[in-house]
């Protein structure tokens, strides 16, 4: 939810009436399912570049509009990773989180967790688990926590220059 209204996905909703306020399109697709995270005026979602979902990024919105304000790719590796096998269907990428020091944390199937400036979608730093990412990040505290495909669960300092995990 924003002072605009309910966001799901690339689109915005009247609180009220549940009408469309506007709906933004990624590469002249409507993404009404994919999670949002939202900070002040701009909506954050996952998208893909292609039909056969093996591109995508990391799209931040204008809330007033629907205007993209950044884009952040994360190349072809989001559906498979040597050794694993996906379902020819998912995103690829979870849904972004939000920590307090204004920093995006999204995974991807391409094993990485990476940490975007909210304000630009920059990369802050990113890191390698070695297996596709398995979740959403969840941001508790000081700690950002992630699991992967290889069966762990990885902690990260919640900081815009982490270096990676806490404890390996």
């Amino acid at each position: 939810m924003t002072d605009h209204g309910l966001a799901l996905g690339s689109e915005l909703f009247e609180m009220q009436t549940l009408e469309p306020i506007w709906a933004a399109k990624i590469n002249g697709r409507r993404w009404p399912s994919a999670s949002t995270a939202v900070a002040a005026d701009r909506i954050y979602t996952v998208g893909t570049d292609s039909g056969h979902k093996k591109a995508g990024g990391l799209y931040g919105f204008s809330a007033q509009n629907g205007e993209v304000a950044w884009m952040q790719g994360f190349g072809h590796g989001l559906l498979w990773r040597d050794g694993y096998r996906y379902y020819d269907g998912g995103s690829g990428s979870s849904t972004a989180v939000i920590s307090g020091e204004r920093v995006l944390y999204v995974g991807a199937d391409d094993g990485l967790l990476r940490a975007l400036n909210v304000e630009d979608g920059g990369l802050l730093w990113q890191y390698d688990l070695g297996a596709p990412v398995a979740s959403s990040p969840a941001v508790c505290g000081n700690a950002v926590f992630v699991a992967a495909l290889d069966g762990n669960v990885y902690a990260f300092r919640a900081s815009r220059d982490s270096h990676g995990p806490l404890s390996d």
